[in-house]
């Protein structure tokens, strides 16, 4: 499936393509109207469906079809027709190497489908066993996957805030949907500063000017429905540029979110609108009372509950198996997450595993002393 993202002409600005155009166009007319023209023997149906380059014709045929004089007036009128057409398009405030990057997404760009409802299944089955206790947003998004397969449109989940405690792998649980579905993603930290600008960008005229991470993912992806993975939404900051203007990151989330202003949203760096109402905006958080109400009022909040330790004991197992570890190195994994609970008397999370598991590789694979 493919879908218009950059809202610009799209209609060929290259000069030396345009010129191939009007040179094939006119040598196939002549070519119709007086075969005798060249010493080939042409088909009859030179006209309906062949290409100029399929004849084989040599240079003296073309010589014979066009002359140096018609040549050299065909190229004036491409390059007249190329800047006319460049500036109509929209981009044509642009420099050439930007409007070269940019044109993977002029015209028609692919989107990331699901083949069938029974797909959706498979990928909401497979995401469950990895993550039990992140059922509540497995069957959101099992939901939005079933519906886009029904619709034969392209994957788009609506914006979803994922509350719940700290490290019990929300961001894991949506690189692996982004895995499972093939589709391009970036993560955004919003406790860091300038997380606002990396949202929309930076508009020109500063010394780090640049477009924001969902436009360079489409761009390098050349997909038109990305997801986007927001962290930390409860410690988003607000910062200020050198001249004093301010880049809240909930009105710069707003602006991509907002259904009324997505559909056409100008990046500030590019100055060109693009289509970002089919990203996938999956947001998580620690405490969505301390999130901006007009993010809540444009998200579903999905309630998780922490992990149980049977949970996090099954969890250290496949990841120890992933990491190939021996089974010797996992099982003293386990009683290390056993003992740590114990011994710091608070609740261990997927990170606590993540550098135990990392420790007994490291272990595991030290040369053994005598």
């Amino acid at each position: 499936m493919k879908y218009r993202v950059l809202l610009v002409a799209s209609c060929e600005t290259n000069p030396t393509k345009i010129y191939g155009q009007l040179y094939e166009y006119l040598a196939l007319l002549r070519l119709r109207k007086s075969p005798h023209l060249v010493r080939k023997k042409i088909p009859a149906n030179v006209f309906t469906g062949s290409r100029l380059e399929s004849l084989e014709l040599d240079e003296d045929d073309h010589d014979c079809l066009i002359s140096e004089t018609e040549r050299l007036k065909i190229r004036r009128r491409a390059e007249q027709l190329a800047e006319l057409r460049l500036a109509r398009s929209g981009v044509g405030h642009l420099k050439k190497e930007e409007i070269t990057r940019l044109q993977p997404l002029i015209g028609d760009v692919p989107m990331i489908c699901i083949a069938s409802e029974h797909k959706a299944d498979e990928i909401a089955a497979t995401l469950h066993e990895k993550a039990p206790w992140m059922a509540a947003a497995t069957e959101y998004v099992w939901h939005a996957l079933r519906l886009s397969a029904r619709r034969g449109a392209a994957v788009r989940i609506p914006p979803v805030i994922l509350n719940g405690p700290p490290g019990i792998g929300k961001s894991y649980w949506c690189r692996e949907l982004a895995s499972a579905l093939r589709m391009p993603f970036a993560d955004l930290d919003a406790s860091k500063g300038g997380a606002g600008m990396s949202i929309v960008g930076l508009e020109r005229g500063w010394g780090s000017a640049q477009p924001g991470r969902p436009v360079e993912v489409m761009i390098a992806s050349q997909s038109g429905n990305p997801m986007m993975i927001v962290d930390e939404i409860c410690k988003a900051k607000n910062v200020s540029a050198q001249q004093g203007t301010g880049y809240s990151f909930a009105d710069s989330l707003l602006s991509v979110l907002e259904p009324a202003t997505s559909a056409a949203w100008e990046c500030p760096y590019y100055r060109v609108r693009f289509n970002m109402s089919y990203v996938s905006w999956i947001i998580a958080a620690n405490d969505a009372r301390r999130v901006p109400e007009t993010i809540l009022s444009r998200c579903q909040v999905i309630e998780l509950r922490d992990l149980q330790p049977d949970e996090l004991h099954e969890f250290l197992n496949r990841r120890g198996q992933r990491m190939q570890l021996s089974q010797i190195a996992i099982d003293v994994a386990h009683d290390v997450l056993d003992a740590s609970a114990e011994l710091l008397s608070r609740r261990m999370t997927l990170r606590d595993i993540g550098r135990i598991l990392m420790r007994a590789g490291d272990l595991e694979e030290r040369q053994l002393l005598h």
